[in-house]
């Protein structure tokens, strides 16, 4: 059976833009999102067969499957939950209501697994085997999955494959990258050392500086 997702997605698109508004005004940082884990428990909880762990890592970590019962391969589906300190410099309506915090690109994912989470309830019965919902906490620290892991959510049941979505304006509205394996695994310091023979006698930024390394 190929179920035909696009009816379940139009009905909720309004609902789930509204909710990715809301996560995106109120920003938390690592281990930190008790707001956000307490809205996504709240989407969670209305949806019937889902079984629910939370308090994960540390507090605010979730993991909902729903089709525990089934022995066929089992599928993750992640997101991640935690806000950057940065300054959000935008004069959009949703912008974040919190000084020095916001979410530049991972909350925009919890709304993915959420609406999935919903359109796969519809199909429970045309699934072979499990399907793992999990919210991650503190991604930008780069400890938050490891804390997940060191939880259990990759057993009971087993999880068999693993997929992740995390938004990036560069490639364009309606565009995707994706690869096998490793991408983006972790957040990574970097120094850099800058030597002239000539400037101002003053060098002024906007802390933080992102970087963005080749991925060659």
């Amino acid at each position: 059976m190929n179920p035909d997702f696009s009816a379940s997605v139009q009905s909720r698109l309004a609902d789930l833009i509204a909710f990715r508004h809301d996560l995106h005004a109120h920003p938390e940082t690592s281990f930190e999102e008790t707001r956000t884990s307490s809205k996504v428990l709240e989407r969670l909880r209305d949806i019937p067969g889902l079984d629910i762990r939370d308090g994960l890592a540390g507090g605010t970590g979730i993991c909902a499957t729903l089709n525990a019962e089934k022995s066929g391969p089992c599928v993750l589906l992640r997101a991640d939950m935690d806000a950057l300190p940065i300054e959000e410099l935008s004069d959009l309506p949703y912008k974040s209501e919190h000084p020095g915090r916001c979410t530049p690109a991972g909350t925009t994912g919890i709304p993915q697994p959420c609406s999935v989470r919903h359109m796969l309830s519809d199909h429970a019965d045309a699934l072979a085997g499990p399907v793992k919902f999990c919210f991650q906490p503190a991604e930008e620290q780069g400890c938050g999955g490891q804390r997940m892991i060191d939880d259990g959510i990759l057993e009971n049941p087993h999880v068999d494959a693993a997929f992740a979505l995390h938004g990036w304006p560069r490639p364009g509205t309606g565009a995707h990258h994706q690869r096998a394996r490793r991408y983006w695994p972790r957040r990574h310091r970097l120094k850099l050392n800058l030597k002239a023979k000539a400037g101002t006698r003053h060098i002024r930024t906007r802390a933080p500086t992102c970087c963005w390394p080749s991925r060659n």
